[in-house]
């Protein structure tokens, strides 16, 4: 089956209430999900069937309506239910969340000056050095984590470790 051709739908009582509520998805939605809404019925159109799934799930939590969820059929020519469907793989898709992009810092004060240049020569990390404290700026939690562990197997013992948010 071709992507791009799915779509979730919720009936809604009034037209009022299917503006609010497709306000309220465009908000909470990636915009790779195009939101739309004709009188009481609001529209989400999704490329694939698990960022469709994904969709309904998030509609469920605004909406207490009627939701159905479907795919085009080029075949028929017509739109079926994701149970017709279900022999789709599941296949990851990629985050809707944006990549944590804020700034850490991983201090570490070694035990010895010379510890510090060891582990800055052994480690392979970049890090800047003051006597025998070594600051890593990283982007993210993840990172930050990652060069925390890698310290902790590198680095001998005695070293205090702390990694916070800058």
């Amino acid at each position: 089956m071709a992507e791009g051709d799915w779509r979730v739908t919720l009936e809604l009582g009034t037209p009022d209430e299917a503006e609010a509520t497709a306000e309220e998805l465009r908000k909470r939605l990636s915009t790779e999900v195009d939101v739309t809404h004709d009188e009481a019925t609001v529209h989400l159109w999704c490329n694939t069937g698990p960022e469709a799934r994904r969709a309904l799930e998030k509609a469920e939590d605004v909406a207490a309506t009627t939701i159905a969820l479907d795919h085009w059929d080029d075949e028929s020519q017509t739109w079926q239910p994701d149970s017709a469907t279900s022999e789709e793989p599941e296949r990851e898709e990629p985050s809707w969340e944006p990549a944590d992009t804020t700034p850490w810092r991983v201090r570490a004060k070694l035990p010895t000056r010379r510890d510090a240049i060891a582990l800055l020569d052994g480690a392979g990390l970049v890090g800047e050095r003051r006597w025998r404290t070594i600051t890593f700026d990283c982007i993210g939690a993840e990172e930050a984590a990652q060069v925390e562990d890698r310290i902790r197997q590198e680095a001998p013992l005695g070293t205090e470790i702390e990694a916070y948010v800058l």
